[in-house]
């Protein structure tokens, strides 16, 4: 399709070039031309949906999206949305640690969220890994499923026993 639009290109380069600005895969010039359609239909759905929809809902959303819907940019679209789609972490992590005041780094709770997404993928067969450029969580991500009894026994308040 490219090389019917790009006259008189003499190399690969010349074909990912738009506007002086050489684009690193051909996907990436077919989206600066315009060729593709952009993922602003499931940016919209998101937004809408993002106003009554609560964290878990969102995050079933997504996933359906990725799995039935063409995204172009996953990546992209999950960074736009990962606030709203790991809105209860907080939440849940001061219930399980009996501390409404828990703080945690932004990059942490969006680990939470890819941990989240990929255990919902993963009940159906499928994986982050078949959506590249999504990031993959960590392995470490798994310690944020807190162990209640653990919880519990850290809290112990040994003081008050003697």
């Amino acid at each position: 399709m490219l090389l019917n639009i790009v006259r008189g290109a003499t190399s690969y380069e010349d074909i990912r070039t738009v506007n002086g600005i050489v684009h690193p895969s051909f996907k990436a010039v077919c989206l600066a031309r315009g060729l593709l359609a952009d993922d602003s239909e499931w940016n919209e759905a998101l937004t809408e949906a993002s106003t009554s929809a609560s964290a878990r809902q969102l995050r079933d959303m997504f996933c359906s999206i990725l799995l039935f819907c063409e995204v172009t940019n996953p990546k992209e679209l999950f960074k736009n949305y990962w606030k709203d789609l790991t809105d209860d972490f907080l939440y849940r992590m001061g219930m399980e640690m009996r501390n409404i005041d828990v703080h945690v780094l932004d990059c942490e709770q969006k680990k939470w969220g890819l941990l989240e997404i990929e255990h919902i993928l993963n009940k159906i067969g499928r994986s982050l890994r078949e959506f590249p450029p999504m990031p993959l969580p960590s392995s470490e991500s798994d310690s944020f499923s807190m162990n209640r009894l653990i919880v519990e026994v850290l809290d112990y308040d040994t003081a008050s026993v003697l």
